[in-house]
């Protein structure tokens, strides 16, 4: 039945390709039956406006069109097959063993090949690193949050669904593994040229992280670990950030999650360094005394003579920072104590010049002590060292004679204002 559908419709007319349902050749596949008879058409003529039309369980099929439209983007090439490339019938007694063999037969083809996460107590599959779809990493039922300091753009995920697979299966008989089949040899994305720096292929394996770690340690420049770890290696495909990389990974691990200067004077107590600090009330280290044991022997032997110079901005916290140089008996010098002031004012210089007096045994402090023309570091010395004597530095001296008296000797010869410089070696000569 037509339910009351007239077959003479325009309607259907249009639905059968323009077909006309009165033609001769469909009366005679009906068996003689008029297809325009009362008995099919019942239910009296409806206007196309007032139809309603249901259509159930009907398949629209959408033939594929061999011409591209020109604003739809061209289709990727897949790669060759390389099923050829990894058929075999080696029989392999680890379960390691058969994935680095997977890895090195990728690595030939410029493919990084890694195990799938589908893992059976007998059998395992190793995939493309481009398999899979991308996947989120928040949680479930959790809410999104947007990062706000993230840049527009578009970031695409690495993952293209590569059905390349590899099936590996174990041989209960013969207890070893075996490549049972090459599910697909095909990739869905273009082969790289080269894997120098790629974040998986680039990887260190566990003697080039030794090697890294130990490098390190000799303060080795990062461009001279990386060769030695191309020599130790030829095929490894790292690059100079991959040592830098592990070089930030093996400071972390060392640290132990301590700050700068918690670090800083962890290693000095590790070093057996004579230190003492002071903090404010914000616990920010205001004053920083440093001693080399093996120098403060040195000085203990040679205290007749102490220098002292305060240097200004030469680190990352401007702070100054006051240097106490002693000599020896073949006039060579030494450093023996660091110091890092807030400022430089008279309690500053007291607090360290109190803590290097307690570097001396009683009886053996120094007897001359040499500064430049500091006003506070001149007022603290008296009060400490009780019993030295205090001379200006000479060659503070002849700077402020350049400086200052420039413009009167400066026409002079130069060879004069040398000669002038030198005066007092010539002087003691004549003596003797």
């Amino acid at each position: 039945m037509t339910a009351g559908i007239s077959l003479v419709d325009p309607v259907v007319y249009y639905l059968t390709a323009g077909i006309s349902l009165v033609d001769p050749a469909l009366y005679s596949l009906t068996d003689g039956i008029s297809l325009i008879d009362p008995a099919v058409s019942i239910v009296p003529y409806i206007p196309v406006e007032d139809q309603e039309v249901v259509m159930e369980d009907q398949e629209v099929v959408i033939e594929e069109q061999d011409e591209v439209m020109e604003d739809q983007p061209q289709p990727v090439q897949v790669s060759e097959d390389t099923s050829t490339h990894y058929a075999n019938n080696y029989e392999l007694k680890d379960k390691e063993d058969a994935k680095k063999w997977a890895r090195s037969q990728g690595l030939e083809k410029m493919c990084i090949i890694v195990q799938n996460k589908q893992v059976i107590f007998n059998s395992f599959q190793m995939v493309c690193k481009c398999s899979g779809k991308y996947e989120s990493h928040w949680k479930k039922d959790s809410e999104y949050k947007p990062k706000t300091a993230r840049k527009k753009g578009v970031y695409n995920t690495k993952n293209t669904g590569c059905p390349f697979k590899l099936k590996f299966k174990f041989n209960d008989d013969k207890k070893m593994w075996y490549m049972e089949k090459v599910i697909s040899g095909y990739h869905n994305h273009p082969i790289p040229e080269s894997l120098i720096n790629h974040p998986y292929s680039a990887r260190l394996n566990p003697l080039e992280k030794d090697l890294v770690r130990v490098l390190s340690k000799r303060r080795t420049r990062p461009i001279d670990i990386l060769s030695g770890v191309k020599v130790l290696n030829p095929s490894n495909s790292s690059s100079l950030a991959t040592i830098y990389n592990e070089r930030e990974k093996n400071r972390k691990e060392s640290w132990e999650e301590r700050l700068l200067m918690q670090q800083l004077l962890f290693l000095f107590e590790e070093a057996k360094y004579s230190i003492a600090y002071e903090k404010n009330e914000e616990k920010e280290v205001e004053y920083l005394f440093i001693a080399n044991p093996e120098c403060v022997q040195l000085e203990r032997c040679f205290h007749q003579i102490l220098f002292m110079y305060c240097t200004y901005k030469t680190n990352k916290y401007n702070m100054p920072i006051l240097n106490f140089v002693g000599k020896t008996s073949t006039k060579s010098t030494f450093t023996v104590v660091f110091c890092f002031l807030k400022d430089e004012t008279k309690e500053s210089y007291m607090w360290e010049l109190k803590k290097m007096k307690l570097l001396y045994q009683e009886g053996y402090t120094p007897r001359v002590l040499i500064t430049d023309k500091e006003q506070a570091l001149m007022w603290a010395i008296p009060r400490v060292f009780l019993y030295a004597r205090h001379h200006l530095c000479t060659f503070h001296i002849w700077n402020n004679v350049q400086t200052n008296c420039k413009r009167f000797i400066w026409p002079e010869k130069k060879t004069k204002i040398e000669r002038i410089k030198n005066l007092p070696l010539e002087i003691q000569q004549e003596d003797k």
